[in-house]
């Protein structure tokens, strides 16, 4: 009987042989990189519907790629899911259901559990098959274990080598230093960490995404020739609406387009540097969201498309999209 993550593992290779076929060269050890968006709404994107959405280098992805049509969320909120995705098994498997000290199920600044340090992810074990493993953005699985400055829950005890920018814990629109959203910022919640050394409390968001994205590329360009497997998780679009200056006003649905422009865009970055190295056709790049959109908090938080809409919901997630090729998981 196989493991959860040997179960991952199993899927990625049947994509990664599906694609060796259509290249007609084998494809043993292909990178890997999961671009994974917050909160993310299955008609948000143009290629599947959205009305006023622009059609970006996300949607250009999917085009060339494969289309998961079926892709169901494990959870209905970011800390069981992101858990149950890095690891294989059922959320409530490993007691990923949320902090017990609190009325909702996701770990929180002040939380001393995270996920389980037995549980072994996909960064762990493509790390024993020779993978450099490496990450950015949002973790939202735990952050100190015994005293407020252990960080015994950072993704660096998960397998993963690098660590760059990230957001422990993100509800990043608690921390909008403009007061746009909120009249007082969430201290408490707003922190920005490299690796386990914490860089700003509160923290701009100004910056946020070219941030990730440089660490993001120093990565690859220092690891191209070995196998690599990266997951890139956006802090965008968990009803943040925020986007860094030469994205604002860029989208004709407002600030919440600008918002996924800003992450298509790095989307994008990424996928050209693919080129750029020689990478693109032994690299396998997924795009995907933890679960869908959360409207309840702010009117323009994300479009649930023809689902019924709102957070407590099954959904669907796009991989790879193309007009031609579809699979269902």
């Amino acid at each position: 009987m196989k493991s959860p993550v040997q179960t991952i593992l199993v899927f990625y290779a049947v994509v990664v042989s599906y694609m060796a076929g259509a290249l007609r060269s084998p494809l043993d050890q292909p990178n890997i990189i999961i671009f994974l968006a917050d909160d993310f709404g299955y008609g948000d994107l143009s290629s599947y519907g959205h009305p006023t959405q622009e059609f970006g280098p996300i949607d250009q992805m999917g085009r060339e790629g494969i289309r998961f049509t079926q892709w169901y969320a494990p959870a209905l909120f970011c800390s069981p899911s992101r858990g149950a995705m890095l690891t294989g098994r059922y959320p409530v498997r490993v007691g990923l259901y949320g902090d017990h000290q609190q009325p909702y199920p996701v770990f929180v600044s002040q939380s001393s559990t995270g996920l389980p340090k037995e549980e072994i992810t996909i960064a762990e074990a493509l790390k024993s098959c020779g993978y450099a493993t490496g990450m950015v953005g949002k973790w939202h699985l735990g952050i100190n274990e015994f005293n407020s400055t252990d960080g015994n829950h950072l993704p660096m005890h998960h397998g993963f080598d690098f660590v760059g920018t990230i957001l422990p814990f993100s509800n990043v629109w608690r921390c909008d230093l403009t007061k746009r959203l909120l009249p007082s910022v969430d201290r408490s919640s707003c922190f920005l960490y490299y690796n386990d050394t914490m860089l700003q409390q509160p923290f701009s968001h100004h910056n946020l995404t070219s941030a990730m994205l440089l660490d993001t590329k120093a990565f690859i360009y220092d690891h191209q020739h070995e196998p690599f497997f990266f997951y890139f998780s956006f802090p965008h679009t968990h009803s943040n609406m925020f986007s860094s200056t030469a994205f604002r006003n860029s989208s004709r649905r407002g600030f919440y387009g600008d918002n996924i422009n800003e992450m298509s865009w790095a989307v994008g970055e990424m996928l050209q540097l693919l080129r750029d190295l020689n990478l693109e056709r032994n690299t396998l790049a997924i795009f995907l969201s933890d679960h869908g959109p959360e409207r309840e908090m702010c009117k323009e938080a994300g479009v649930s498309g023809p689902l019924k809409g709102k957070k407590p919901i099954p959904r669907k997630q796009p991989n790879f999209v193309t007009r031609k090729r579809k699979q269902t998981v």
